[in-house]
């Protein structure tokens, strides 16, 4: 800061600086030679004329200012910000007081309720509630939901905070890809600062039955040999292995076999030593169901015939001599066949 002039009062050096301080002369501080010393031996302005002419100096360092209006002696609490213009923007003025910066300890959390197994499945991706808790965060904040799945596919929903807690209910996550699912929580102050909270569950809504059968052979057609050993077998896609998988054969003559197993690897089953001759000839039921991770059901059900008697035909005829008369006598000839 520029001094403006130096000023000796009684011997005491003071520098005058542009702000209109005063401050002392520092002892071994040199005087620049450029800057006006007025010179003041005698602080009582009655005592010597000369200092009258020195006041007059020092005078054309300030500005004088005279009042030529009505004015007004402030008090205690006097509102010195005036009133603002009809066009002002001020915060002050019109918005009341700034908004609060967000706290440090403040938090927030959010929860995909998927019924605790981690899938979102086929009953549930069209209701899906999403809820959450905020720490040191007002009541009526809005807070920004996002859920996202692998393909870049999203979702955004709003929700307000409420004694720490926040909901959106009945979030339709149908149009999400298959696989996994990340929901974003997040709020952020005026001032740029946020926080997140985030929650993963898997949107798994596939399950379905291929194939059902009884082994048959070439022919489709359980016969009396393949009905008291045979081989129930099927296969599932889009459900784990290690699935219980129930078989039941429905068919005349005898109530209902019901048999469990498990899928393998390939999605895979298969019941050995079935005894099928309990039931009389005729059509077969054959249903497989199972259940999924994410709890999707999937059944398949396909029908088989089964025929176990064999049959032998016979006729007689005529016999005849070689030139085609009949001999009168009747002779058996076998002609037929058996099934």
């Amino acid at each position: 800061m520029a001094v403006q002039a130096y000023l000796n009062l009684n011997g005491v050096v003071w520098k005058l600086m542009e702000d209109g301080s005063l401050v002392p002369l520092e002892p071994g501080e040199a005087v620049l030679p450029d800057v006006p010393l007025l010179e003041f031996p005698d602080s009582n302005p009655e005592a010597d004329p000369a200092s009258s002419s020195s006041q007059s100096s020092l005078a054309s360092f300030f500005t004088n200012v005279s009042r030529d209006g009505a004015g007004e002696i402030p008090s205690s609490g006097y509102d010195t910000r005036g009133v603002a213009d009809a066009g002002e923007s001020s915060r002050d003025a019109k918005q009341g007081p700034p908004p609060d910066l967000l706290p440090n300890d403040a938090g927030i959390s959010i929860r995909i309720q998927d019924g605790g197994d981690g899938y979102v499945n086929r009953f549930e991706q069209d209701a899906v509630d999403l809820v959450g808790t905020t720490t040191d965060i007002l009541d009526d904040t809005v807070v920004d939901v996002i859920v996202l799945d692998a393909q870049g596919g999203s979702v955004t929903f709003t929700a307000v905070v409420q004694d720490g807690r926040f909901s959106v209910p009945g979030a339709d996550l149908s149009s999400l890809a298959e696989g996994p699912l990340t929901a974003v929580a997040t709020y952020q102050d005026p001032y740029g600062n946020r926080v997140t909270g985030t929650d993963d569950s898997i949107k798994d809504t596939l399950a379905s039955g291929v194939d059902v059968e009884a082994a048959t052979g070439t022919d489709d057609v359980v016969n009396a040999v393949e009905a008291v050993d045979n081989t129930l077998s099927g296969t599932f896609a889009d459900v784990q292995a290690g699935a219980d998988v129930e078989v039941t054969v429905s068919g005349a003559g005898h109530g209902d076999l019901v048999f469990t197993t498990t899928l393998d690897a390939s999605g895979h089953w298969s019941i050995p030593d079935v005894d099928l001759d309990v039931f009389d000839d005729g059509t077969l039921t054959l249903t497989a169901s199972t259940v999924d991770q994410a709890g999707n059901p999937a059944t398949i059900t396909d029908t088989v015939d089964m025929d176990t008697q064999a049959a032998i035909t016979a006729e007689f005829v005529d016999a005849q001599q070689p030139d085609g008369v009949a001999a009168g006598v009747a002779e058996p000839v076998f002609a037929g066949g058996y099934r």
